[in-house]
């Protein structure tokens, strides 16, 4: 079973010497242990530490339509995008990503209308959203078929298991644990430093084998 949150706060309080009973922690135990799981689970979806390779997660990665003319907005969600589009009837029909600007060179030489060729996506103004742009502007929606990789949302005492399956669990906790000593002793050389990183290569190695792809960023 996937460890969940409370299992991951008992984890840091038996390792801080802490109660091991949450409940019975102080305003301040409470929060560090939410900042560690967060910074922990951070650094379980994207590892910086040397040693642990970038790498995508499978279950990180979903399929979606979006139907479209000229703009279109993304998914809550989206952080970036993992295939290029294609027109969902018929995915031989790949569109050309290019930059924002490229974009708008293209649609100032060229004014006409028909089946989108190129695609830029760019930040939405004023929101933390991304956007989606064509040229050239379909004469009617169409919808196109893409994969993005989404941001999880935070492990709290409401959402309390991890994103992927049971056998992430460890890297997981160790990641956790390797912040604790991060954030409350850093002057002290974690004990858990390369338990997690062995743990992260062991998840990576499964997710990649399952999968059969390159999930390197």
């Amino acid at each position: 079973m996937k460890i969940t949150y409370d299992e991951l706060q008992r984890s840091i309080g038996r390792h801080l010497g802490w109660d091991r009973n949450p409940s019975n922690w102080s305003a301040d135990e409470i929060t560090d242990a939410a900042d560690i799981i967060k910074s922990g689970t951070h650094g379980f979806y994207w590892p910086t530490l040397e040693g642990i390779p970038p790498h995508k997660w499978s279950f990180l990665c979903v399929t979606d339509t979006v139907a479209i003319t000229d703009v279109a907005t993304l998914p809550d969600a989206f952080i970036r995008l993992v295939s290029s589009f294609t027109l969902a009837s018929d995915e031989r029909v790949v569109l050309r990503k290019v930059t924002e600007e490229q974009l708008r060179r293209l649609k100032a030489s060229d004014v006409r209308s028909g089946e989108p060729l190129y695609f830029a996506v760019r930040p939405k103004q004023g929101e933390q959203r991304y956007e989606l742009l064509l040229h050239p502007v379909a004469n009617s929606p169409v919808t196109l078929a893409y994969q993005y990789e989404f941001e999880p949302e935070e492990l709290s005492t409401s959402n309390t298991e991890h994103e992927g399956s049971a056998a992430n669990s460890q890297a997981l906790r160790y990641s956790c644990l390797f912040q604790a000593d991060q954030m409350l002793n850093p002057e002290v050389q974690s004990q858990f430093e390369d338990k997690y990183r062995q743990a992260m290569l062991a998840a990576i190695a499964k997710d990649q084998e399952i999968y059969g792809a390159d999930q390197s960023s």
